[in-house]
C-alpha cells in the first residue's frame, strides 16, 4: 500500500523544497528522496488525508498527465531539452503523484538514462513508456507525447461525460439506499403491524406473497439490528472495491459499445505511432514488436505480434494486417492507405477517422446510459410502491 509523506528537502543547489512523495514506508520515502530524486531530506512525515485519498485514486490525474505530455512534446518540438521541459513541468503540475514521477524521471535522465528507462523508473504508464521508446529512435518523441496527450484527453473526456450522466442516478441510488434503511427500521415495522391487523379483521384479505417475504425480512433485520446495520453499511464499500477490480473491468468490457470505444481508441493511437515509425524507415518488424508492448489491450498486443511475424516472413503490410486478426475496419484502412500511394498520409487519415468514430460512439453511449438510468430509477420507485402502499391497497380491495 502506498502511503503519502510530506517532505521538506534541500536540492543540490541548496534550495529548500517542499512536496509529497508516495511510498510503502517512511524509510522507503527517505530513500526515494535521496536516491531517486537527488534531494537531501530534512523532514518526512505521514500525510493521512492524501493517504486515504490515494486508496480511491492510485493513478495520475488524467488531465494533469495530458497537460504534462503536451507541454513536454511542444518544448522538445521547439528545440528545448527534455530536462528543461521536466523542470518547467514541476512548476505547473498540481497532482502530487505526478510531480514526484516527474522529479524521478528528471533525475534518471540527468544520470544518463533514456526516456523509456526513466519513465518506467518513475512509474509512468507502461504503454506510454513503450510508445516513447518506439518513436524516440526515429526522433519523433515530441509528436508521440502530443499524440499520447490527445489519447488521454479523449479517455478523460469520455469518463467525464459518463460521470456527468451517472451523477444524478448515483445520487438518487445513494438516497434510496439510505431511505430503504430507515424504511426498514422505522416505517416498515409499523406497516407490518397495520397489515396484520387488517388481516385479522374483516377489513381485508391476506398480503401478497412477495410482501410477506419482505416483511419477514424486516422482522429478521430488526431482531438483529446491530449486525444487520453493520452489514448494510459494509455493502457499499464492497461494491466500490468490486468496481475497482480487474474482473469488473473485464465484465464491463464485454458490453459491445464499451469494447468498441476502447478498441478503436487504442487502434487510433497505435496506428498513428506506426505511421511515425514507417516514415522514419524503422524496421517494420521492430515497429510491430514495440507497438505490441505499448498496447494496453491484450488483443491489440497479439495482433501486432502476429503482424511482425508475417512481415518477417516477407509479406507486405496489407497481407500481414489481413492475416493477423485485426478488425475488418483496420484491414480496410490499411488497404486504402497502401492503394493511395501515400502510406504515411493514408494511415494518419485512417487514425483520425477512427478517433472521430470514438467521439460519435461516446455520444451514443451517453444516450444509452441516460435511458438505462431512467429505467433503473423507475424500477426502484415501483419496488418501493410494491412493498409499501400496494400491500395495504391489495388487502383492502380484496374485501370487494
Amino acid at each position: 500500500m502506498q502511503l503519502a509523506y510530506d517532505h521538506t528537502s534541500v536540492n543540490k543547489f541548496g534550495k529548500t523544497l517542499s512536496g509529497t512523495v508516495y511510498s510503502e514506508s517512511r524509510d522507503m520515502a527517505w530513500v526515494m528522496l535521496s536516491k531517486k530524486m537527488g534531494l537531501k531530506p530534512i523532514i518526512v512525515k505521514l500525510n493521512l488525508g492524501l493517504t486515504l485519498q490515494n486508496l480511491f485514486s492510485q493513478d495520475f490525474d488524467k488531465k494533469e498527465l495530458a497537460k504534462f505530455y503536451t507541454s513536454i512534446g511542444k518544448r522538445i518540438k521547439s528545440g528545448r531539452t527534455l530536462v528543461d521541459g521536466l523542470d518547467h513541468a514541476q512548476e505547473f503540475v498540481l497532482d502530487s503523484k505526478l510531480r514526484q514521477a516527474i522529479s524521478i524521471m528528471k533525475q534518471s535522465i540527468v544520470e544518463g538514462n533514456d526516456e523509456y528507462v526513466s519513465m518506467k523508473m518513475a512509474g509512468f504508464p507502461e504503454r506510454d513508456a513503450y510508445a516513447i521508446r518506439s518513436t524516440s529512435i526515429a526522433g519523433r518523441s515530441s509528436e508521440t507525447f502530443i499524440s499520447l496527450a490527445a489519447d488521454i484527453n479523449r479517455s478523460a473526456d469520455l469518463r467525464k461525460k459518463v460521470n456527468q450522466v451517472l451523477f444524478m442516478p448515483v445520487m438518487m441510488l445513494i438516497l434510496i439506499y439510505v431511505a430503504f434503511y430507515f424504511l426498514t427500521i422505522y416505517a416498515s415495522p409499523k406497516l407490518s403491524k397495520f397489515l396484520k391487523v387488517i388481516e385479522q379483521t374483516s377489513m381485508g384479505g391476506g398480503m401478497p406473497k412477495f410482501a410477506q417475504y419482505y416483511y419477514h425480512f424486516v422482522d429478521l433485520f430488526n431482531m438483529h439490528i446491530w449486525i444487520s446495520s453493520s452489514l448494510y453499511a459494509i455493502i457499499p464499500l464492497l461494491v466500490i472495491i468490486f468496481i475497482r477490480t480487474s474482473y469488473f473491468k473485464k465484465l464491463i468490457n464485454r458490453i459491445t459499445i464499451i469494447k468498441t470505444i476502447a478498441e478503436r481508441s487504442e487502434m487510433s493511437s497505435l496506428w498513428m505511432s506506426f505511421a511515425m515509425l514507417y516514415e522514419a524507415a524503422i524496421n517494420l518488424e521492430t515497429a510491430c514488436s514495440m507497438l505490441s508492448k505499448a498496447a494496453r489491450r491484450e488483443e491489440a498486443a497479439i495482433w501486432f505480434r502476429a503482424m511482425g511475424t508475417y512481415i518477417r516472413a516477407g509479406m507486405p503490410i496489407e497481407a500481414a494486417v489481413s492475416r493477423s486478426g485485426f478488425p475488418s475496419y483496420v484491414a480496410r484502412g490499411i488497404r486504402a492507405a497502401e492503394s493511395s500511394g501515400d502510406m504515411v498520409g493514408g494511415i494518419v487519415d485512417f487514425s483520425n477517422d477512427i478517433a472521430m468514430d470514438v467521439e460519435m460512439l461516446t455520444g451514443r453511449l451517453q444516450d444509452y446510459i441516460q435511458i438505462g438510468s431512467l429505467l433503473v430509477m423507475a424500477t426502484i420507485v415501483f419496488g418501493f410502491f410494491m412493498v409499501s402502499y400496494y400491500p395495504i391497497l391489495s388487502s383492502i380491495l380484496k374485501q370487494f
